[in-house]
């Protein structure tokens, strides 16, 4: 029998705007995963890496090298529970011809009421519990505490990627693209062009990835290298905090871009 997907409106939540019920009554923290995990805000790889607290975006249950992604069906680690999610899905969403799960796009399951309870129990019988899979051995980050107030928020706006660099603020709507306003070329405004390639700052990079390299540097092993080293990587490292503090200080990126005059 071919594959059938849930039909394109059932994509999107209820037009009324009804709430979950059964997401409602269940217990704070359950529910708390199941919204993020909707609104794809769950800590899953993928997000950990957009968000500079992880290194890479692969499945740490798979081998395979997939991305860990709220789509990654095929996880070895959860298989059984899995089918069982599917077959309850199939169950609760079944009008007249069965719906078979490979065709189906996340989304959808989780936007659809019918299947709030299937999920449910498939955290439960997976027993996924995600804090236990991103919390990070290192202790609080006492520099950027101690920071000033405007200089901290900067740094772990950067350090998250809501900084309001080009691309963010396109994505938020205040601005009709993501170049960067400081380069001729224009290439795009990301946090890898503003601490490595941006020609505004270059001394100031000089002086940041030198730091960097002296902080990172164990024995007669050199430090991290800008040609090398990823800044997701340098954001999650509390031994580049002061070296970063001292760059944004030091320039405008990270600040909120000056009005357009009229």
């Amino acid at each position: 029998m071919a594959c059938q997907a849930l039909p394109a409106e059932e994509l999107l939540p209820d037009a009324r705007g009804r709430g979950d019920k059964i997401a409602f009554k269940t217990k704070k923290a359950v529910a708390a995963h199941f919204f993020h995990l909707r609104l794809q805000k769950a800590p899953t790889a993928a997000y950990l890496h957009g968000t500079g607290r992880r290194l890479d975006d692969k499945c740490w249950w798979c081998n395979s090298g997939a991305v860990q992604t709220r789509d990654h069906k095929f996880c070895k680690r959860w298989k059984d529970a899995q089918r069982l999610l599917w077959r309850r899905v199939s169950e609760a969403t079944k009008e007249g011809g069965r719906k078979r799960w490979p065709a189906t796009a996340t989304a959808a399951l989780l936007a659809d009421d019918r299947c709030t309870e299937a999920v449910m129990n498939f955290r439960s019988t997976a027993k996924i519990k995600s804090k236990a899979y991103y919390k990070r051995k290192a202790k609080w980050d006492k520099t950027a505490a101690n920071a000033p107030k405007a200089l901290a928020s900067r740094y772990f706006q950067l350090r998250l990627n809501k900084a309001p660099t080009a691309p963010y603020l396109m994505w938020t709507g205040r601005r009709t693209d993501d170049k960067c306003w400081w380069c001729r070329k224009a290439p795009k405004q990301t946090r890898e062009h503003l601490m490595k390639r941006c020609a505004k700052w270059q001394k100031e990079q000089d002086v940041l990835w030198r730091a960097i390299g002296l902080a990172t540097k164990v024995g007669d092993k050199e430090g991290w290298k800008r040609t090398s080293t990823p800044v997701a990587r340098v954001l999650a490292d509390a031994r580049c905090t002061e070296a970063i503090l001292s760059f944004l200080a030091s320039t405008h990126v990270g600040k909120w871009p000056d009005k357009p005059r009229e």
